[in-house]
């Protein structure tokens, strides 16, 4: 086997050849002898080179070639030592992760077993919920069948409750309407409290209905359940009710005052008027007994009629008085029928069971004038008993 020529050992024979050339030329130039002679020397020249070559090759280059194995042992070994170490670190940063991955794994088959047993709560679970499910359904069935029980036991209520208010006040109207055919608000011998008759005893629906509301109110918050909600409902309604219908529940508050005057005038009239009406009932009483005009005169001249006159005009001044007072006590009725109806009508009106155009219209508060005291008193001369 042929071992590897070096770079010196190169350069050395490139050397060599640069000389056999230079001697080649002096050969040709010199003698035979000195040819000779520049050959040995050459020759010695050449022995010598060759010797230092080869010591060159098997002595320099060896050792040159030993030291850099030595260096790359040493480098390998050092590079031995180090993967050595880089070795044992990962072998035991392997073992490491190996018992780390033995217990993932126990781990892993923990979790695994702890999964299998969730699976089956869920498992139960799910069929619990589907139970519940079908309960939920049930019950919700059940509470809408409850609701729809309480909404109609809550309007069944509502009604109750609507209809007895409506039911009391018709029976309140017609027990005031017969309280006022019977009644006499104008009476000559009180003619003082009068006024305060008149105010005390004048409807104000818009009152009442305030007053009604408050004992709705009331009855509701002493409730409980259903009747709370229905008088819930009730006390809303009426309260809406009462706030859109106030103006029309609202009636003109006569004056009191004018009234007992006016009454007061009508009987001084009444009385002042009794003088004429007892001589024409005292005529009207003779010409009915076929007396004459000239008997009469003559009796009336002799004073012989006075007890006659004078029961006449007590007659016409009882007659007069009572016409009169009904007169005031018919107007005043009249007066005060429109708030009646409002007040018999007012829960009705409110809760929207009835039209306000149907109410009784109202009318003018005035008292009864002089000139229809006048008109009503005329010839009550024929109305007077005896």
């Amino acid at each position: 086997m042929r071992k590897r020529i070096g770079p010196q050992k190169e350069n050395g024979i490139a050397e060599l050849k640069e000389i056999a050339s230079t001697l080649k030329t002096t050969a040709e130039r010199k003698t035979r002898w000195e040819r000779l002679l520049s050959s040995g020397a050459a020759l010695a020249q050449i022995g010598t080179l060759c010797a230092v070559v080869i010591g060159y090759i098997y002595t320099v280059i060896p050792v040159m070639q030993k030291e850099n194995l030595s260096e790359q042992v040493a480098a390998l070994e050092k590079s031995q030592k180090e993967w050595s170490a880089q070795i044992e670190v990962a072998m035991a940063n392997l073992a490491q992760k190996e018992r780390a991955l033995e217990e993932i794994s126990e781990k892993k088959e923990s979790l695994d077993i702890e999964v299998q047993r969730l699976e089956k709560r869920a498992s139960a679970a799910s069929a619990d919920l589907d139970r519940y499910k079908d309960l939920a359904s049930e019950q919700e069935a059940n509470l809408a069948d409850a609701e729809q029980a309480i909404r109609i036991a809550t309007n069944d209520l509502y009604d109750m409750h609507e209809e007895r208010f409506t039911t009391r006040m018709d029976l309140i109207y017609a027990s005031s309407t017969s309280r006022l055919r019977f009644r006499s608000y104008f009476h000559p011998d009180r003619i003082k409290g009068i006024s305060a008759d008149l105010a005390e005893t004048y409807p104000k629906p818009l009152e009442r209905g305030k007053k009604r509301l408050a004992h709705i109110t009331k009855l509701h918050d002493e409730a409980e359940g259903i009747e709370k909600q229905s008088l819930d409902r009730l006390k809303e309604k009426y309260r809406s009710g009462l706030e859109r219908y106030a103006s029309t529940l609202s009636c003109p508050v006569p004056k009191y005052n004018e009234w007992t005057s006016a009454y007061s005038s009508a009987l001084e009239y009444a009385k002042s008027n009794s003088e004429t009406c007892s001589k024409k009932k005292t005529d009207n009483h003779l010409k009915n007994n076929e007396w004459s005009n000239e008997m009469i005169g003559d009796a009336y001249k002799a004073n012989k009629l006075k007890h006659l006159l004078d029961t006449a005009k007590n007659s016409c001044e009882h007659q007069s008085k009572v016409e009169v007072t009904l007169l005031f006590d018919n107007a005043w009725i009249d007066t005060i029928g429109p708030c009646i109806n409002r007040i018999a009508n007012m829960d009705d009106l409110i809760l929207g069971n009835f039209d306000a155009y149907d109410l009784t219209v109202l009318v003018d508060t005035s008292p009864p004038s002089l000139a229809l005291v006048k008109r009503k008193l005329d010839g009550i001369e024929n109305r007077s008993r005896w």
